[in-house]
């Protein structure tokens, strides 16, 4: 899975977290939405999706 926001290392670096975890947690993502944030698309639709407020019981999941 490559990430062209950025290095999964640098991340986890900024997170102060072990690279592993990164990498579960956006896998874990792309399992619970369906969405790949290696894809163009995805990606922007999850960055602006946590910008921007929902109703309740509005959902990212496909």
């Amino acid at each position: 899975m490559g990430h062209p926001a950025g290095s999964v290392v640098r991340t986890a670096e900024l997170l102060f977290r072990h690279r592993n975890t990164v990498l579960s947690r956006l896998r874990r993502i792309h399992t619970i939405t369906g969405h790949d944030i290696t894809n163009c698309g995805d990606h922007v639709e999850l960055s602006l999706a946590l910008c921007t407020p929902r109703p309740l019981g509005a959902s990212l999941i496909r």
